[in-house]
């Protein structure tokens, strides 16, 4: 097994390496800090959702079959959960894939400034489904069968990101409107 302690050492390398090309360009503080929390961010989506990665011989996680581990029809899962499983379950679940990805709907506008929506819409996308390719990908290639791919958890995830826009577009919204007011009132 490769535990996700790889993943947080790559995560602290990379880190440390945007910091000594930031340094050098001088960046300003508030980019550094911004695109250190999505570095820090991709670390832990790495870690939760790619780690750790079960490569023994003859290993079978939860599931037996690629029958099991590929779920292509969209909501079939999320239906099956509904209807059966606990509601602790349907929270960690539903509520995780959904959660997992607010911070990146926040994090890469801030990252990326000035670019078109339709790109961020992309980019909101392909982040769930490389995750849901590389466990596929690891799943098959070592024949663990260990994580599953759904496609659930693709449509929760990106719905996660754009509730991440959103919520930025409307903070946005409103710290320009209370820095309005308040230039407004301190004029004589």
């Amino acid at each position: 097994m490769i535990s996700e302690k790889y993943a947080v050492a790559a995560g602290l390398v990379a880190l440390a390496v945007f910091w000594l090309w930031a340094y050098r360009k001088k960046l300003p503080p508030e980019d550094i800090a911004v695109k250190s929390m999505m570095i820090m961010y991709l670390t832990a989506v790495v870690s939760l959702t790619i780690f750790p990665i079960q490569y023994e011989k003859g290993y079978r996680g939860i599931t037996h079959t690629f029958d099991d581990i590929f779920k292509p029809i969209p909501f079939a899962v999320t239906i099956d959960m509904l209807r059966y499983a606990t509601l602790r379950t349907k929270i960690v679940q539903i509520g995780g894939n959904l959660l997992m990805t607010v911070p990146f709907g926040v994090l890469l506008p801030l990252c990326w400034k000035d670019k078109k929506k339709r790109l961020y819409g992309g980019l909101f996308l392909l982040l769930p489904v490389l995750i849901e390719c590389t466990q596929l990908l690891l799943d098959v290639t070592l024949g663990t069968f260990y994580r599953t791919f759904d496609v659930d958890d693709i449509i929760l995830n990106t719905a996660g990101a754009l509730i991440g826009f959103g919520l930025l577009k409307v903070t946005s919204r409103l710290f320009r409107r209370i820095q309005q007011k308040k230039q407004g009132s301190e004029k004589p």
